[in-house]
């Protein structure tokens, strides 16, 4: 049955009837005819809708083939033979079967798939403007239900039923309940969660399945298909089970209450955009965004108690009970110390230990005091009274480092792990000198079967060349390019990005463009793939550019830092900036000391916000600085000893700045310089 007229070949005929159509409805018909679809196909006596011309659904094409009216195949999974905390022991499943997107709702029992799936047709018409017209199910009782085929009926809605033991006729509900299965076990197992937690686990798997590139999809996510809008991930996903802290934001909290509330995390909010974390000890579950995440570190250990599967979750509109105060029982002995404890720890007792605490008793009527069963630690208490020695010649003036390095030798001759020899005459210990080296390579040539290849001219893409100079280091013969035409797949553009990404050893110039064309590895554009193109074309104008140290004695070491949060103009991320720079300085003079290069003047640290180096050098804490962190404070500790030296430098002499924003042809330019970067194959 057709509206349209120009698709008949011959004089339609009238005619006067009716079709009843799927909602029940009846359609009239006026006339029919043949009607030619192709060169090749004609189909005969078409009736012809005049009347209405309304359109009963759209199709779509798939692998060649075209389909109408999509069914909705859906699946219960249960009863789990693990109760959940939350009561919950199956669940049902809702699969869009053209973008493979999964809805799941936790239920009780089994009896609740009417009701869940009466609120699933109400959301799908508010939300996506669409209907379900048909549902395909196995023979469960809860699908042929009298409410449930009556509710069918008044929708219009057709019902698939598969055949008795024959799940592969619901083959898609089927695969997608083991792929949610199968990334269950892998969430709880990988962080070692109880199993009471599997209906958190299946609402994150479900999370992260509907967001995750599918082969089927070509290489799209289930959600981006269903909103192409959407973004897939709003918040940055975390590793489930893990160890966080949310913020208390009580209003009850007082000055001596924990800042933060030790919880595990357990996937996504639903209804904000915030992480579900649990705390045990209240039974209560957060929804919050202000959360630190110890991804490393697992909640639940040997000594961790598991919660108690008749306790449920309480939701998150719930009152917070009040936290109970961990009471720690008093030792049933004292701890008596033995020979096997160290010197230090017999002739320097604690304060405790001369003090004892009294013993309540039920004569005296005093409470029992608030005590810790841990024994008294067997290391010293006080670090500062060791000194650790600064060269070879201190530690031999000290007896104890002397007895310590003749320990150290002994277990190392009793392992043989080498053999302790004289000095052979006319030889010297390997030091620095160039003649040294000679002597190990000439050592391990004798004991190996190796070859000297020379001075390093090409190692895994990076090219060194020497000169009197200095040292030059570049990625000249490292070309990221694609032959052949684009093609739709992503896995092209993914395969440059990341040739980029390790160009930017040698090419530092690249950082800030590769970062950002980094962000779209998993759904790239034409637009990006533009950008990649632009970044290529960059690289041909000077290919032999790199890296260049030169020889000679250096002028001390110095930073410039610089930052762009989120496009802040806040002097909070610079000194952030400042901090971490800080950081970097430290670890590099401890790297020149060790390799002998003695660092006795003072770092200059360069930034472009002159508030934030008043902030490092101003030791008053006033309102501007009360809210930043403790832990980057050492910043003003390291002014005052004379460590590093703040010192403001302009915008346009910013070098850092190549790193956090694009910048123009001029400061590349001289940024280039500043950096180092030469290209030694230019033609002079």
């Amino acid at each position: 049955m057709t509206g349209e007229l120009a698709t008949f070949t011959s004089p339609v005929t009238s005619v006067n009837q009716s079709v009843c159509i799927a909602d029940g409805s009846s359609i009239p018909i006026r006339s029919q005819g043949d009607a030619r679809l192709s060169s090749d196909i004609t189909l005969s006596s078409v009736y012809h809708d005049l009347s209405s011309k309304k359109i009963f659904g759209r199709g779509y094409e798939r692998d060649g083939l075209y389909y109408f009216g999509d069914p909705l195949p859906s699946h219960v999974w249960g009863p789990s033979p693990v109760t959940a905390l939350s009561q919950h022991r199956c669940y049902v499943t809702f699969i869009d079967d053209y973008t493979r997107c999964t809805w799941v709702y936790l239920m009780r029992n089994k009896s609740e798939v009417f009701s869940h799936f009466t609120h699933f047709l109400q959301m799908i018409k508010t939300q996506y403007n669409t209907v379900v017209r048909n549902i395909r199910s196995d023979n469960g009782r809860e699908y042929i239900t009298n409410e449930f085929r009556a509710e069918l009926n008044k929708c219009g809605i057709l019902q698939q039923l598969t055949c008795p033991y024959t799940p592969e006729q619901n083959g898609v509900a089927e695969r997608k309940n083991r792929h949610i299965m199968s990334v269950v076990r892998c969430l709880l197992r990988g962080m070692g969660v109880p199993k009471h937690f599997w209906h958190m686990a299946v609402l994150t798997a479900t999370y992260l399945i509907n967001r995750t590139p599918s082969r089927v999809l070509q290489g799209k996510a289930p959600l981006h298909i269903l909103q192409p809008t959407s973004t897939l991930f709003s918040i940055i996903p975390r590793v489930f089970g893990c160890t966080c802290f949310v913020q208390n934001r009580s209003p009850t909290r007082t000055k001596l209450d924990d800042k933060a509330i030790r919880c595990i995390f357990l996937g996504y909010s639903s209804m904000s955009k915030g992480y579900r974390c649990y705390d045990l000890i209240t039974r209560y579950m957060y929804h919050s965004l202000d959360v630190t995440f110890l991804e490393t570190v697992l909640f639940f250990s040997d000594s961790t108690p598991s919660p108690d599967p008749g306790s449920e979750i309480l939701a998150a509109d719930d009152p917070i009970p009040p936290r109970p105060l961990p009471i720690l029982e008093p030792p049933s002995s004292p701890p008596t110390p033995t020979d096997s404890l160290p010197p230090f720890a017999s002739q320097d007792p604690s304060p405790r230990a001369q003090n004892p605490l009294p013993v309540s008793s039920p004569e005296s009527g005093m409470s029992p005091p608030l005590v810790s069963d841990i024994p008294p630690p067997r290391y010293p208490t006080r670090v500062d009274s060791i000194s650790i020695p600064r060269s070879v010649h201190e530690a031999l003036q000290n007896p104890l480092w002397v007895s310590a390095m003749k320990t150290e030798m002994e277990a190392l001759q009793h392992n043989r792990t080498w053999d302790l020899v004289a000095l052979p005459k006319g030889e010297r210990t390997v030091g620095y000198a160039a003649s040294g080296i000679v002597q190990v390579k000439c050592g391990l040539k004798k004991a190996f079967d190796i070859k000297d290849l020379g001075p390093l001219r090409y190692f895994l893409g990076i090219e060194v060349a020497r000169s009197r100079h200095g040292i030059s280091l570049s990625q000249r013969k490292y070309q990221p390019a694609e032959s052949g035409e684009l093609l739709p797949d992503p896995s092209i553009y993914q395969r440059l990005v990341g040739r980029l990404i390790y160009l930017t050893n040698t090419r530092p110039d690249l950082t800030f463009a590769v970062s950002i064309v980094s962000q779209f590895m998993h759904s790239p554009r034409t637009s990006h793939l533009d950008a990649v193109y632009y970044i290529l074309r960059y690289l041909k104008s000077c290919p032999g550019r790199g890296l260049f140290y030169k020889s000679g004695v250096q002028s001390g070491l110095s930073c410039f830092t610089d930052a762009d949060y989120a496009g802040s103009k806040s002097d909070r991320p610079e000194y952030r900036a400042m901090a971490q720079g800080t950081s970097e300085i430290l670890w590099l003079r401890s790297l020149l000391t060790e390799l002998g290069f003695s660092m006795t003047d003072s770092s200059y640290l360069f930034c472009d916000n002159k508030s934030a180096i008043m902030l490092s050098s101003d030791s008053v804490l006033h309102e501007r600085t009360k809210h930043i962190e403790v832990d980057i404070h050492f910043i003003r500790e390291k002014v005052r000893s004379g460590v590093i030296t703040p010192s403001f430098v302009p915008s346009y002499a910013q070098t850092a700045d190549m790193f956090t924003k694009s910048i123009g042809p001029s400061l590349l330019k001289s940024s280039l310089v500043k950096l180092g970067l030469v290209d030694i194959f230019a033609s002079a």
